[in-house]
């Protein structure tokens, strides 16, 4: 045994929303709790910041003022020919706030509750000793009942679950985005999705207050076609929104897609979030089901009762991520989003997909 070995009630691997929110919800129950990630917090994310009302219900606290960038309350869609149309009732749909913040914000909580969090920690392997886990770790080894998977697309706790974890570029994702300053007398302040000429795929511009997030995302296998596309959509976010001329960085992310049935857990293993693959096929979206998936595994493990974490999650995710994926087959190059009437029901179903599951 390791000196610096410790015994844990959980472990988990991977600090983002899914994973401090398991953390902090198992600490809040009497657990004790590591928390691990690979990266220095607090560390930035490719993401468009965009937190929808439903992921705000989710959480017992406020999120303080000082990270809101922007409050939004309605959506724009955009056709190819870029006609648009705006829904929204005066209701709070989200708010933007910068993943490095709200994800060191999460940690903080966790912290807050007693979870214990190591960063610039990485998971390396692990082995199965009598009723625990030996996790071994850049930082060292540790032992705990039971184990967290929360570490994304390409997570290394998903292959001790699944040892058919490949990735296939047709349940797979991929986005592009940046972000851009935006001149100070801009209001631009609703959320604008955009159909681009890439089947399967759409574009977005999200306010992240003197910023705007700009980005276009969809399958794996269309990853050139947006890549190719990706400047022009730049271009026709100038035509919106009062740009500045300054040096853009472009990051690029992969996601899973959900819709597809995948393997959760096996005796003492879970697995959360995007490690799980639970990411909306239609918008991208990922947070909630991060934060709903992290609660589900928290009052599973302290009942004591894993087995039953795969069969509540699909219960409540899977008929949404699956009418999600066969919208976006049925409605793979959107062009009937040039027919008004059609576009502006699309954009109402945005907005309720934003206020609930």
């Amino acid at each position: 045994m390791a000196n610096n070995q410790k015994n844990y009630d959980v472990i988990i691997v991977g600090a983002g929303p899914a994973g401090a929110t398991a953390a902090r919800e198992l600490a809040k129950k009497g657990q004790d709790v590591l928390l691990i990630d690979k990266k220095e917090f607090p560390r930035d994310k490719t993401c468009g910041g965009f937190i929808p009302v439903k992921v705000l219900k989710e959480l017992d606290f406020h999120l303080p003022e000082v990270f809101i960038r922007n409050e939004v309350y309605q959506v724009s869609l955009y056709s190819h020919g870029f006609k648009a149309s705006t829904y929204g009732k005066g209701d709070l749909l989200g708010i933007t706030i910068p993943r490095a913040e709200l994800d060191q914000f999460l940690v903080n909580k966790a912290i807050g509750q007693g979870a214990r969090f190591m960063d610039k920690t990485s998971f390396y392997h692990l082995e199965q000793h009598g009723d625990g886990l030996n996790i071994f770790t850049s930082s060292g080894e540790y032992r705990c009942r039971i184990l967290i998977g929360s570490d994304g697309v390409f997570s290394k706790v998903k292959t001790y679950v699944d040892k058919k974890n490949q990735i296939n570029p047709y349940q797979t994702g991929f986005a592009i985005s940046t972000n851009v300053y935006r001149h100070k007398d801009d209001k631009n302040n609703d959320f604008k999705l955009f159909s681009i000429p890439v089947a399967f795929s759409m574009g977005w511009a999200i306010p992240m207050g003197q910023q705007v997030n700009i980005g276009v995302g969809g399958p794996l296998f269309k990853k050139r076609e947006l890549l190719a596309v990706f400047q022009n959509h730049i271009k026709k976010i100038h035509e919106i929104y009062q740009l500045e001329n300054r040096e853009i960085k472009i990051k690029g992310a992969f996601l899973p897609a959900g819709g597809f049935r995948r393997k959760l857990t096996n005796e003492k293993i879970l697995l959360i979030g995007d490690a799980a693959g639970f990411v909306d096929p239609l918008t991208g979206e990922g947070i909630y089901y991060a934060v709903r998936s992290a609660k589900i595994a928290a009052e599973q493990i302290c009942k004591q009762n894993l087995s039953a974490y795969e069969e509540r999650c699909m219960g409540e995710f899977y008929p949404r991520l699956r009418k999600s994926f066969m919208e976006a087959v049925l409605g793979c190059n959107k062009k009937y989003m040039n027919i008004k009437l059609l576009r502006e029901k699309r954009c109402k179903h945005f907005v309720e997909m934003m206020q609930k599951i």
